[in-house]
């Protein structure tokens, strides 16, 4: 019978363990959970800065080929003033002084247009900078969310085997109870038969 109560309160020590673990394993599950949500609320917030700026990519763009569009005609139109300054060159004065006026008014223009197309290759590129980081941001939480899902399982097998531990614990120390009830049965019916 005192082997029996040893066996039983070791197996009532692991079941102690085993539940502890339990709750430890508890704990774990829910904090990860809750990691795993912050990181896919921020690989949202990354996806949704990453279209926002594509978007603002695509705008900017847009104004550098209507601003190079406006150069290039401002080009074209410059040389065709100077081809029709160069044809009526000869037949008066004041064509000249006219076209020769026109060619500086578009000079002037023409610094300004490239330094404006510079700050805007300039943003473009500053713009793809960030899109990079951006995209390793999002690789980085997508490898820690799948790291984050394989401890999730591994915790979940945990789990299970210590539930399966419970569960032969528990049995055991129901096959021990009964070992003793019957073991305390037939000492209390030997002591009965010496009594007689």
């Amino acid at each position: 019978i005192s082997g029996l109560h040893s066996r039983r309160h070791e197996a009532e020590l692991r079941l102690r363990a085993a539940e502890t673990n339990l709750e430890r394993l508890d704990d774990v599950v829910a904090q990860l959970e809750t990691q795993l949500d912050s990181l896919k609320r921020q690989a949202r917030q990354a996806n949704r800065y990453r279209n926002v700026a594509g978007d603002i990519r695509r705008a900017e763009a847009t104004i550098l080929h209507l601003k190079w569009a406006a150069a290039k005609s401002a080009t074209r139109e410059a040389d065709e003033a100077l081809q029709a300054a160069t044809v009526t060159v000869g037949e008066t004065a004041l064509v000249q002084t006219d076209a020769a006026r026109a060619q500086a008014i578009i000079a002037n223009r023409l610094p300004e247009l490239r330094d404006n197309e510079a700050k805007a290759a300039a943003a473009l590129q500053h713009v793809k900078i960030q899109q990079n980081q951006l995209d390793q941001e999002v690789e980085r939480i997508e490898a820690r969310k799948r790291e984050l899902e394989k401890r999730v399982e591994q915790l979940g097998a945990d789990l299970e085997r210590e539930e399966r531990m419970i569960a032969e614990n528990s049995d055991i120390l129901a096959h021990l109870t009964s070992e003793e009830t019957a073991l305390r049965a037939d000492a209390e019916g030997q002591s009965g038969s010496e009594a007689e």
